[in-house]
Order: C-alpha cells, then structure tokens, then sequence
C-alpha cells in the first residue's frame, strides 16, 4: 500500500472543510444582500426620483452581478468537491487493495502449508497487517464497511464458515464504496471466485439458512 500523502485529509476534516466553504458563501450573499439594503436605505430619494426605466437597468444590472458571483463561487465549490473525493477515492482503492492481497494471501497460504510453525508466522503476519489496516479503514471506509468488517472480525472467531459469507457482505461494500454497482451480483458470487470448488460456497449458505 502506498504512503499517505501529506494533502490527503481524512473524511471528518473534508466535510468540515466543506461545511466551512458552505457558510463563506452563504456570509458572502448575505453581507452582498445587506450592502445593497443599506445603500438603498441611505438614498432613498435618490432612488424614488430614478427615472423607472434607470432604476430598472440598475436592478437588473445587480441581479446580473449577483447570479454572475453565486454561479462563480457553486461552480468552484462542485469542482473542488470532485477533486476531494477523486482524491479520497484514490487512496481508497489502494486501501481496499492491500486488504484483499493481504486477507487473500494469508488464507491461500494457510491452505498451502501444513506445518504449524508457518500457520503461527502468517497469523502474526496478518494480526500486524491488521492493525493498521483498522487505523485506516477508521480514517477512510465508508460506515457500511466499518460496520461489516466488524461483524465479519466477530464471527471469523466463532463461526469462520460463515465469516466467509460475511467477508462476500465485505467486498461488495468495499465496490459500493468505491461507486461501483452490485447489480447482478448474488451473495457469494465473490467469495466464489477465490474458491477452487464454488459450490462449496452455495453449501456453507445453504446450511446457514437451515
């Protein structure tokens, strides 16, 4: 997985930053809105003895100004917005990357080696990898990954059969959470893919229902 960069900022901090954007432009209407009321109620007179037809082009010409600055300040706000989640979407999928490498790995390699000394080696391997994956996924995944990586974690202790079909829930919030679309896609259909036998899969569901 790739170092974190020093611009990336983390979900809670970008929100702020764009609430904070939010209520800039907000204060920038009304502080506009007010000028302009306090500049119409100190030539009141002024304004009454207008020609209407002046005073027409001189509303139109602020409402023109006004549209002009609003659509301005929305088009660089939608942009940098875009920016930010391109950007967050970036390390997400480098995130999301190194735990299936490292999940993966660990359990082909586990079913590879049968001696107990190299088991032992990937589960210490795996518990380190983890640590800091939960860092994180704390700073960057999605509340539904979060909270399926946590039942998955859960039941990988008492049931590991079923942390299968948990770890299937898994990845497919990890794609929604990376703006892909489960449509089409059954539970399991992912997990099978990493298994020799896919029916073992539609097995271990079958069993869970029962």
């Amino acid at each position: 997985m790739t170092e974190t960069r020093k611009s990336d900022l983390p979900p809670i901090i970008i929100k702020l930053l764009a609430s904070i954007a939010i209520i800039v432009i907000l204060g920038l209407v009304t502080a506009f809105g007010y000028l302009v009321f306090q500049v119409a109620k100190a030539i009141p007179d002024t304004l009454v003895n207008l020609n209407p037809s002046v005073l027409a082009a001189l509303i139109a010409a602020s409402g023109t100004v006004l549209a002009t600055v609003l659509a301005h300040l929305v088009e660089r706000y939608i942009a940098k917005s875009r920016d930010i989640r391109e950007a967050h979407r970036q390390y997400k999928t480098e995130l999301y990357r190194s735990f299936f490498e490292s999940i993966v790995g660990h359990m082909q390699s586990a079913v590879k080696e049968k001696g107990k000394a190299k088991k032992a080696q990937y589960q210490r391997e795996l518990v380190v990898f983890l640590q800091k994956f939960i860092r994180d996924l704390i700073l960057w995944a999605s509340p539904t990954v979060i909270s399926g990586f946590k039942r998955m974690i859960k039941k990988a202790s008492e049931n590991p059969m079923e942390a299968m079909v948990l770890m299937d829930d898994l990845m497919r919030e990890i794609r929604k959470d990376l703006g892909h679309s489960n449509r089409g896609l059954a539970r399991g259909d992912l997990w099978k893919l990493f298994l020799r036998d896919p029916e073992a899969m539609d097995e271990i569901m079958t069993s869970m229902n029962d």
